[in-house]
């Protein structure tokens, strides 16, 4: 589904760590309080200005069936359970054949919390795109997963596209999108690994 680009694990750990940035990123101006539970939309808000979109992919083999990491990937209500910083995952709308068609998460790390909602268009059993309809973080957020069967597993192609409110965001998030990409496609392999165990 989707995943912002602010996440960003140390050594692809799934728990929350500090971020260093390059000297060459400028964060003076940007004055962040110790508290908890706080905005990160709010806090960059006022340092919008305008951009364009980012865009990345990611493309990797699964060696499990396609209809069921179609079922991994459009399960957002079961994100929390295996994606990194996701702290909450919800479903607000199915279609008629029970898959989603608006979906949130709310990711957090260290002091930070923020979430938001998307749109999903889900095609059995080889698409999942979702698309921000909350643009309070970012100005447009879409993720498209697209699974082909492939030999005895399927193909699975990640393509992220996303522009933050703030030119400062987009700057930093740059540095490390490819690598979110390479672990939320991990994440979704690891989980694929378990349902498949499970099941056969």
């Amino acid at each position: 589904m989707f995943y912002s680009a602010i996440r960003v694990p140390s050594r692809f750990c799934c728990r929350p760590s500090a971020i260093t940035l390059p000297q060459s990123v400028a964060l003076n101006r940007l004055h962040i309080q110790s508290q908890r539970n706080v905005s990160l939309a709010s806090l960059i808000r006022k340092h919008g200005e305008d951009h364009g979109h980012q865009s990345y992919t990611f493309k990797k083999h699964f060696p499990y069936p396609q209809k069921l990491v179609y079922e991994v990937v459009s399960s957002v209500d079961q994100y929390e359970q295996f994606i990194p910083f996701c702290m909450k995952s919800f479903v607000n709308a199915k279609d008629s054949n029970g898959d989603p068609t608006e979906a949130g998460l709310k990711v957090g790390f260290n002091e930070f919390q923020e979430e938001f909602t998307c749109k999903l268009t889900c095609e059995s059993p080889r698409l999942v795109a979702a698309e921000s309809i909350t643009n309070t973080l970012f100005k447009y957020l879409k993720t498209e997963w697209t699974i082909e069967p492939q030999g005895a597993g399927c193909s699975v192609h990640l393509g992220l596209q996303y522009d933050f409110n703030s030119e400062l965001y987009n700057r930093v998030s740059s540095l490390f999108a490819k690598r979110v990409a390479m672990v939320m496609t991990k994440a979704f392999q690891k989980r694929s690994y378990e349902v498949y165990k499970a099941r056969f």
